[in-house]
């Protein structure tokens, strides 16, 4: 007589014993659990060591990435920072030399101007020695004049104006004198040349260098009286 009876074996064989089998489904979720469901037991302490040590190694994995995650993240921050660094420090440096070309333009450009100002305060003054050299200025004016009979004759002026016009000669030749002017007075006569001021041969002079030189001595005469002239 044959059993109906068939074992584990021929129950799995036979696909429909097996599949309905409480043990099975205890089986399956003991091994096939998911990892949350294993957590959860470790959590609440009912865990065996084995179980606990297969949740912590699902664990690893997930901490692992977290850390690698944070890990990119302060890698992240600290290239951003460096390069925020890097970039002030770059941004400094540019303007402290920007700074300094301005600064060493500016005492350059101050620099030339001084040396500009200097150099033409030498040139006016050489300029003033000069022309003083060139047109002496002494008080007093006394003129030594040739006359046409090739004698001489000195005459000294002590107010102005003189009264007496020339012609552009060298030496100076008088043209005209003014009637009732100080020239008239002292007897000069159109003719006469003009051969030395104040001690000073001016025959071979030009006319220019004469010509200043009476004009400043008589400058420094005293202005003949309004009355004088109107006699």
């Amino acid at each position: 007589m044959t059993s109906e009876v068939k074992t584990c074996d021929d129950a799995a064989d036979a696909g429909h014993v097996f599949k309905d089998s409480p043990w099975r489904h205890e089986d399956e979720a003991t091994v096939h659990a998911p990892a949350a469901a294993a957590a959860a037991k470790v959590a609440e302490g009912r865990s065996t060591p084995q179980e606990a040590k297969e949740a912590k190694e699902e664990r690893v994995p997930e901490a692992s990435g977290k850390a690698k995650a944070l890990e990119a993240r302060d890698w992240q921050s600290e290239q951003v920072t460096e390069a925020r660094d890097w970039r002030s420090e770059q941004v400094a440096e540019a303007r402290d030399w920007r700074s300094e070309q301005v600064a060493e333009a500016r005492d350059w450009r101050s620099e030339q101007v001084t040396e500009a100002r200097d150099w033409r305060s030498e040139q006016v003054a050489e300029a003033r020695d000069w022309r003083s050299e060139q047109v002496p200025v002494v008080s007093g004016l006394v003129i030594d004049f040739l006359l046409p009979d090739s004698t001489k004759e000195t005459k000294k002026f002590v107010r102005r104006p003189l009264g007496i016009d020339f012609y552009k000669t060298r030496p100076i030749s008088m043209k005209r004198v003014q009637a009732g002017s100080h020239g008239k007075e002292l007897g000069i006569q159109p003719g006469w040349q003009v051969v030395a001021v104040n001690g000073e041969d001016v025959a071979a002079k030009e006319f220019d260098y004469t010509y200043r030189l009476l004009r400043n001595l008589a400058a420094q005469l005293p202005q003949q009286p309004a009355e004088y002239l109107a006699a």
